[in-house]
């Protein structure tokens, strides 16, 4: 809602002075001037009196002596009455008060006349008029704290604003789509405050990421899930929010009335619960899971001024049928029991799964477990059947494997299709691999349909303000207009040859980690999301220094450490951004 930048002017008493009783006793009538606008001349206005009978004084808030005055673009507001005293021949001058106000308050725009809210009382000789100045914030008039919100601007990136009081501040509000947020110094321009502003105000922290952790606990996801009434609720929607404000004296709150949202396409959009302000809010998309996905940008305003923007795209969720074969080598010796076996059990696998999940959901993507039982047995090079065991959780299996199949286990073996199904994503969980210190890899995965090149590497073009990613220029006031973004994406990739062609895998890699614990846990989510942007086409957002501009890298260097496909792992690493969001989207292995 608009700031109403508006006062009224309610005129409450006139009392004469004893010294009007001894300009001799008699009746009184009084008028008074707010601007061009005149009281107590119209019928059932009239403010008159006879001191004869003893009263000095006129009540004027029954005669509605009130007036609204928009004080944008006003340099001046005089505030008169005049007083008679009424004679049969011809009637005498009582006198005049007047109240100037000429305090122009200098904000981009339209300039603002400043009236503080308070009781006046205005005298002459004869009399005294008491009259009250109130401010209007969001459609009421009233009395309002002197730190409250009067008017806004937006202009430059910022939002200049004044108070009650009088005081000029500039503010700054940012919904960044990369959380963790990325240190200040990296981000796009932001306005310029005095040296004496009041400090920021921080929000956009990492996610703690658990296996009890709702599925939107990443905020500001790159995709906005579309969901039926019954479905969305507080756990499974988009969750927004402002990730920095400045100065922090404003203290916007969860609820902020002062902060409202929009999106656009409107129809497209619903506000969970229909609320639409606030520091954060949860949304989700209408449509159907056949709808095409779109770009939707969401506004948000302070006190009615544009403050932030932030884009993502709309679309149904994707799901992934997987399926998960811990390779079992034969028992160690005494000393290490587990030398050839992962330790991670099924039920740490669907932990590890559920964290993952919550980093593409961020993608609108989320891996599911097969539920096709059928279990495959052939042995990879031929001989007898593999031995396939079926865990409780439906999709999760353990496969007796040679030691050098599980423990250094080469990164291009043909055991990687062991127990392997069709067209679905496969992953093999290794004690360790040949590639040293990997926590995994993706083996093989097929062409990307929007290929538009013969070689293994592609270039997609994203547009859109702001920029994905916030890249720069990133369309962000008052950083310039945001241009295209390209990032190389891998085509497709196989290890070997001999591999099925309608075989896609990956592998975790357990080495020294201990998958049950929730260092563990968080740790593979991490990987499998990873390596599952590898199978969905996606290179390294900031790859190796040693290999970089190879095969891996998408050659685009923002966000520093923030981005899940970071070539290492990091803590910081949990953002997919729109880019990466369409190319995922889009994959052949999305059914």
């Amino acid at each position: 809602m608009p700031a109403d930048e508006q006062i009224r002017i309610t005129f409450l008493r006139i009392n004469l002075h004893e010294s009007s009783r001894r300009r001799t006793s008699g009746r009184f009538r009084f008028t008074a001037r707010v601007g061009g606008q005149r009281f107590g001349q119209a019928e059932g206005q009239v403010a008159q009196v006879d001191t004869r009978g003893g009263t000095m004084q006129i009540d004027l808030e029954p005669l509605n002596w009130t007036c609204d005055v928009r004080v944008a673009g006003l340099e001046r507001l005089e505030i008169r009455a005049d007083g008679q005293k009424l004679r049969r021949i011809r009637n005498r001058h009582l006198g005049t008060t007047r109240h100037r106000f000429t305090q122009v308050l200098t904000i981009p725009g339209t300039n603002l006349l400043h009236v503080p809210q308070r009781t006046y009382q205005d005298s002459c000789r004869h009399f005294t008029v008491r009259y009250r100045v109130e401010t209007c914030i969001r459609d009421r008039f009233q009395m309002h704290m002197p730190y409250r919100v009067f008017a806004t601007r937006a202009h430059s990136g910022g939002v200049t604003y004044t108070t009650v009081s009088g005081l000029v501040r500039l503010s700054r509000t940012e919904i960044c789509p990369v959380i963790p947020v990325p240190p200040a110094t990296t981000l796009p321009p932001r306005p310029v405050f005095p040296t004496t502003a009041t400090a920021s105000r921080s929000l956009g922290n990492a996610a703690v990421l658990t296996p009890s952790a709702s599925i939107n606990t990443i905020k500001n996801p790159a995709c906005i899930p579309i969901l039926s009434n019954r479905q969305a609720n507080g756990n499974n929607t988009a969750h927004l929010t402002v990730t920095y404000y400045r100065p922090w004296i404003l203290f916007f709150r969860a609820d902020d009335p002062r902060l409202e949202w929009s999106a656009e396409p409107a129809n497209r959009i619903r506000f969970l619960n229909n609320d639409n302000h606030g520091l954060s809010v949860k949304v989700y998309g209408t449509g159907s899971s056949t709808s095409a996905d779109i770009d939707v940008t969401f506004t948000l305003k302070f006190e009615g001024e544009e403050c932030a923007k932030f884009r993502a795209v709309l679309g149904p969720i994707k799901t992934i049928p997987c399926r998960f074969n811990i390779f079992k080598g034969p028992p160690g010796p005494t000393a290490d029991p587990l030398r050839h076996r992962p330790r991670a059990t099924p039920e740490d696998i669907q932990r590890q799964m559920h964290i993952a999940n919550i980093v593409l959901r961020q993608s609108g993507i989320q891996l599911q477990l097969d539920s096709n039982t059928t279990l495959n047995t052939t042995r990879p090079g031929g001989g007898p059947a593999l031995s396939v065991t079926a865990s409780a959780i439906a999709g999760i299996y353990t496969i007796t494997v040679p030691s050098g199949q599980t423990r250094n286990a080469p990164w291009n073996s043909i055991w990687l299709q062991s127990n392997y199904r069709a067209n679905i994503m496969n992953f093999c969980y290794l004690k360790s691999s040949t590639l040293g210190d990997a926590l995994g890899f993706a083996f093989k995965w097929p062409e990307h349909p929007d290929s538009t090149s013969a070689n293994n590497r592609w270039d997609f073009e994203e547009n859109g303000t702001p920029s994905t990613s916030w890249i720069q220029p990133s369309g962000n006031p008052p950083d310039t207009a945001a241009e295209t973004v390209t990032m190389k994406v891998i085509a497709g990739y196989k290890c070997n040859n001999a591999l099925p062609a309608n075989l896609n895998g990956m592998a975790v890699v357990e080495r020294d980690n201990d998958p049950s614990t929730a260092d563990g846990r968080k740790l593979y989510g991490r990987v499998i999301a990873h390596e599952v942007g590898h199978m969905l086409s996606l290179g390294h957002r900031i790859e190796n220094p040693a290999i970089a501009g190879g095969d891996y890298d998408d050659e685009l260097t923002f966000p520093p450490r923030q981005n899940v496909m970071l070539w290492n792992a990091a803590d910081t690493a949990q953002d997919f951004d729109i880019a990466q969001t369409k190319v995922m989207r889009s994959s052949a292995l999305i059914p």
